[in-house]
Parts: structure tokens; sequence; C-alpha cells
């Protein structure tokens, strides 16, 4: 394969590689404007069924019996339950994004190892050390690429690890007992 073949092979896959990095970014967006969706609805149903329990109240007592069965009351849940399939979207999204991004690397190296090795025919003798000098630069670049993405997996891992923890304080705290918000004196 000749260098314009190589090249127009490279760009190819660079164009696929921008694709599937968008498809990623929108199924994401998709999957978050699906989630702020669920929850307004939600939300609202929620405020539709206090608002029909307060109007249908007898007295003080059947009021503050509809108010403290609430499910609005329950909302340090509600949140940490969004905030939990918020960082999951995220995580997701950017774990697509970042093998997208990987896959693209992998085939960089690829064509720019085959590329040297397929010049190094046609250097000079004089040129050998230069091209022992870009082999070395492009396994350095390896190197750094590995250890990014390393890098990558142990922050995703963190951040699930911290939204996981947030989940279980939020179900863990105690609730404070339902009634009045002010007491009255007599």
């Amino acid at each position: 394969m000749n260098a314009t073949e190589q090249m127009q092979v490279l760009q190819r896959a660079e164009l696929e590689s921008v694709f599937d990095m968008g498809k990623s970014m929108l199924d994401g967006f998709e999957r978050l404007t699906r989630l702020n969706l669920e929850v307004l609805r939600d939300s609202t149903q929620d405020a539709t069924e206090l608002l029909r329990a307060a109007l249908s109240a007898r007295d003080l007592q059947d009021l503050m019996n509809a108010r403290a069965g609430n499910p609005l009351r329950s909302g340090g849940d509600r949140a940490a339950d969004y905030a939990r399939r918020l960082a999951e979207i995220a995580a997701g999204t950017q774990a697509e994004v970042a093998e997208a991004m990987n896959q693209n690397m992998l085939r960089l190296q690829e064509a720019m190892k085959q590329a040297v090795g397929d010049g190094a025919d046609e250097l000079p003798a004089v040129a050998v050390p230069a091209q022992a000098f870009l082999e070395g630069v492009m396994d350095f670049t390896a190197q750094a690429f590995d250890a990014m993405q390393k890098t990558q997996g142990e922050a995703a891992e963190a951040v699930s690890r911290q939204v996981q923890r947030l989940g279980t304080a939020a179900a863990a705290k105690p609730r404070r007992p339902a009634g009045p918000a002010r007491k009255q004196h007599a």
C-alpha cells in the first residue's frame, strides 16, 4: 500500500471515529433528556396528588395527614437517585467516547508504525538514527497513551464509588417525623 492509500484509509478511519463519538454523545444526551422528563413527570404527578388530597381534606387533621404522606417530602431520596442515574449516564457516555478515542489512537499508532516500517527500506544508511529516534518517540507515545487509559479508568471507578456512597448515605439518612411545621400556642 502506498502512502496515498494509507492516508485515505487513515482519513476514513478518523471520520468513522468522529461519527462514533458524535453518536455516543447524542445517545448520552438522549438518556439525559429521558431522565429529566421522567423526573418532571413524577414530580408533576406527586404535586397533583398532593393538591387533590389537600382539596379533598375535610378538616385540619386530614390536611396534615395528606401533607405527611406527601411523596414530595422524600425529595432527598429522589435527588440521590437522580444524581446516581445522572452519574451513570455521564460515566457511560464518557466510557463510550473514550473507547472511540482509544480505538482511533490505536489505528493511528498502527498506521504510523507501518509507515515507518515501509519507509525504512527506502532510507539511506545515514537516516537510520533518525528512524530509531522516531520509533522511540512512537513507543513513548504508546506508553503515555496506556498511562492515560489507566488514569481514565481509575477516575471513572472513583466517580462510581462516590455516587454509590452518596446513594447509600441518602438511603440510610434518618427521616424526620411528619407533622405540623410550626407549633401553635394557645
